[in-house]
């Protein structure tokens, strides 16, 4: 049902916020998430902490944000992939991140083993 599935997205909304407010000591403002076949899309807007948007604003800021968010996200998987997996019931083969160019949001993608169904 489309019930079940918008709350497997809240779930993982709610979980996400708090574990990136664990790990960054700074919640984002709004997540939305969205499933779609076997990708989970995250989105975290405002997430960035004053000191990483002073940071990329600096020269080579940029890169130096990437990297601190590749140690963050990709060495930190264990807190937030188990929470991903539990609630859809399937593996999290994969993880990428982006960060939006103009504004403070990152964006996390996820893919998954198995599609998620549901239906309408």
């Amino acid at each position: 049902m489309l019930h079940d599935f918008m709350r497997l997205e809240a779930n993982i909304k709610r979980e996400l916020s708090r574990v990136y407010k664990e790990i960054h000591g700074k919640g984002p403002d709004e997540t939305t998430v969205k499933i779609w076949e076997n990708v989970v899309i995250i989105k975290l807007t405002a997430s960035l902490t004053n000191i990483e948007e002073t940071l990329r604003n600096s020269v080579k800021g940029d890169e130096l944000i990437h990297k601190i968010f590749d140690i963050l996200i990709f060495e930190q998987q264990q807190q937030y992939i188990p929470l991903i997996e539990e609630i859809l019931g399937t593996k999290v083969t994969a993880v990428n991140y982006s960060l939006g160019k103009e504004d403070n949001t990152l964006y996390l993608y996820a893919t998954l083993e198995e599609c998620v169904a549901y239906s309408s």
